[in-house]
């Protein structure tokens, strides 16, 4: 018995010991804040620390050089921000990135930061594409344009030309478009090079059609299996409505059985399948397309299977 308690009354300590070490450990957080493009270093950036109970604020200085002070071991957020750069954060997890070696010592936390300039202008045209038509300049339509995680977005109308023009923006930017015009849904979330893209095409369905196809190259202008597929090309469906990308199955079959390794993407809204063969196809040979696909609310399935040759 005595044994018992004494063992309780070493291993009491020892966590004990533990814990007055941890509590007792401080953590040092500084840095410094340099512009992502010129790795000039930043004066005046605000940046401040989220804990459960406060924030703590302070500003870098002529060198770009800021310190928070010290904390105790945890999980932090700090966010940085300053007038024309996209504000951006950076999550710390001391808790496990420091080993505890005694009591009372500090350890420093430094990091270097890069802010990207927001000094980009930007100018494109949007336009609305329904099916096999021709794209139109979409015009009057609302449009969302999100800079950053820590930046509010910016909202707006398309003019009436299609025209979306920015200002001070990063390189890089995300386009959010969800319209309905005369029965028709235009949706597309996508990317955007400030510096390169002048053109963004927003395709449209019909949200009451059926599940199906409107058009695939395996099949000719009456709907005929092709029989001269070129050996190179790729294979390309285009569907009613938007596909359930999670839940698409499909397959290519040489000579009916044996599977032809393909890699593959889905464009226009999750509208168009893209498969592009990673062999050439043989020559006079005949494939299979094996298609069995739902619509994105699961309400609908379509399954069928092309049939084509190759030239």
């Amino acid at each position: 018995m005595r044994k018992l308690l004494y063992a309780f009354f070493v291993l009491s300590f020892l966590f004990y010991s533990c814990e007055e070490e941890t509590n007792s450990f401080k953590v040092v957080i500084e840095g410094i804040v340099m512009d992502a493009e010129t790795s000039e270093r930043l004066n005046d950036v605000t940046v401040e620390l989220y804990t459960k109970s406060k924030s703590h604020i302070t500003t870098t200085n002529e060198n770009g050089y800021y310190n928070l002070g010290e904390f105790n071991v945890g999980d932090y957020n700090i966010v940085y921000s300053k007038e024309g750069y996209l504000n951006d954060s950076k999550s710390l997890n001391l808790s496990s990135e420091i080993i505890v070696t005694g009591v009372g010592y500090e350890i420093v936390n430094s990091d270097l930061i890069y802010l990207t300039p927001l000094n980009e202008k930007a100018e494109f045209t949007v336009y609305r594409k329904y099916l096999d038509g021709e794209e139109i300049a979409a015009a009057n339509f609302p449009y969302t344009v999100y800079l950053g995680s820590f930046n509010d977005p910016i909202v707006g109308t398309t003019s009436a030309n299609g025209i979306i023009s920015l200002d001070n923006v990063p390189s890089e930017i995300s386009l959010s478009i969800d319209h309905e015009q005369n029965g028709i849904q235009y949706k597309t979330y996508t990317t955007i090079d400030t510096k390169d893209d002048n053109k963004v095409v927003v395709y449209g369905y019909n949200p009451e059609a059926d599940l199906g196809v409107v058009s695939t190259n395996v099949l000719d202008t009456d709907g005929q299996p092709i029989e001269d597929f070129a050996v190179t090309d790729n294979i390309t469906i285009l569907f009613t409505i938007p596909v359930d990308i999670d839940n698409a199955n499909f397959d290519l079959l040489e000579d009916g059985w044996m599977s032809v390794d393909f890699t593959y993407q889905w464009l226009n809204n999750n509208m168009t399948l893209t498969i592009d063969p990673v062999d050439p196809l043989l020559s006079n040979y005949y494939y299979s397309l094996e298609i069995d696909v739902k619509n994105e609310n699961n309400t609908q399935t379509f399954s069928k299977v092309y049939n084509f040759t190759t030239e």
